[in-house]
């Protein structure tokens, strides 16, 4: 396949997004039915829903402001509520499809890793100028039947790769039990919450860190290398067995102090610079209970990134965690119903029929 460069603002016009002027408490209401596309880059850029008249509709979004912008480029399928500071590419050409507009999505997100922050600017006007290699026909012209094979191929291998998964989870029956109903409600009334700071819960430790180029890389080496990327699970490769001293305990939380986003490591693991791994200092932790509270801490990634790296601990020391009790103890066996709750809820909302 060959590529050429083309220049973003020849094939898109960049423009902020059609945004209601109202406050947060206006727009966002509980039982919402159009998602509203925020400056987050997180959740697929959305904050929230409202029952107002959708503004956008098939677009990729990105955002000119906060600490994470290369990773604010999202596809946005179907009708939205624009924000501001919420830019929006509209293509010029109709060929642009869903699985193409994917594609370049990716393209984007690789071209701007690691170059911009909170005190370097993603700008709409550097974005226009960005020069992007694409899939050529022979005649020169975008191959929009390259991209849309490439991305339909990943699709079905990531359809087969969940069905394995759900399988493994045991989650065929997307029916809530009792329990997990349960769960849910205890959990959203909040009547056994208790916020705890988050250094009675956790300690964290600087990892010892080793470069990659110090490993040995392989397939079927059984050792995960954590660095500081946001994909894969933080997860850059696995790499052979090092020595012990390097090695750390898995059944953790593991974070990169440049994206700030955590991770469960299950296995033991290496890591690279600039990351951190959390310990429980509670009995019972596992894979259910820590995205139970990864999904806290990752709330406060924008916190962490706005502090210097060496004020994280105590950043993080004082969270306030949202903890369910039950006589003086984590309820532990809440926190697994609801987790266990919230997974069939997702596998519902992909609609795939395994």
């Amino acid at each position: 396949m060959d590529y050429k460069p083309f220049i973003i603002k020849d094939l898109f016009d960049i423009h902020p997004t059609k945004a209601y002027k109202l406050t947060n408490k206006q727009l966002f209401v509980e039982n919402g039915i159009n998602p509203v596309v925020t400056n987050t880059s997180e959740n697929h850029g959305r904050s929230g829903y409202s029952n107002l008249e959708p503004t956008e509709q098939d677009i990729i979004t990105f955002s000119d402001t906060g600490t994470k912008s290369p990773d604010s480029f999202f596809f946005q399928e179907g009708a939205f509520i624009g924000y501001a500071h919420v830019q929006g590419m509209y293509p010029y050409s109709e060929q642009w499809n869903k699985y193409s507009l994917i594609y370049l999505t990716a393209v984007l997100r690789k071209k701007t890793k690691g170059l911009y922050d909170y005190s370097t600017k993603m700008t709409r006007e550097i974005i226009q100028n960005l020069e992007v290699e694409l899939p050529v026909t022979s005649d020169g012209n975008i191959n929009f039947d390259f991209m849309e094979n490439c991305i339909t191929g990943y699709s079905d291998l990531g359809k087969e790769i969940l069905k394995d998964a759900i399988k493994e989870e045991k989650l065929d029956n997307v029916e809530l039990n009792k329990r997990e109903i349960e769960a849910i409600k205890s959990i959203k009334n909040g009547a056994t919450i208790k916020k705890t700071k988050a250094k009675e819960l956790f300690i964290v430790k600087g990892n010892p860190q080793l470069n990659k180029d110090s490993f040995v890389f392989s397939d079927s080496a059984s050792y995960p290398y954590f660095t500081r990327t946001v994909f894969n699970n933080g997860i850059l490769g696995y790499v052979e067995f090092l020595d012990d001293e390097h090695l750390i305990q898995g059944n953790s939380i593991a974070v990169g102090m440049m994206g700030m986003r955590f991770f469960y490591m299950n296995s033991d693991f290496y890591a690279g610079q600039f990351t951190k791994t959390l310990f429980p200092l509670f009995d019972g932790f596992d894979e259910d209970v820590a995205l139970y509270f990864i999904a806290q801490f990752n709330k406060y990634s924008e916190v962490y990134l706005g502090g210097l790296v060496r004020d994280f601990d105590k950043l993080l020391y004082n969270t306030d965690l949202e903890v369910p009790m039950k006589d003086n103890d984590i309820d532990l066996e809440l926190i697994r119903d609801y987790i266990h709750a919230i997974k069939k809820e997702v596998i519902k909302r992909l609609g795939q029929d395994f």
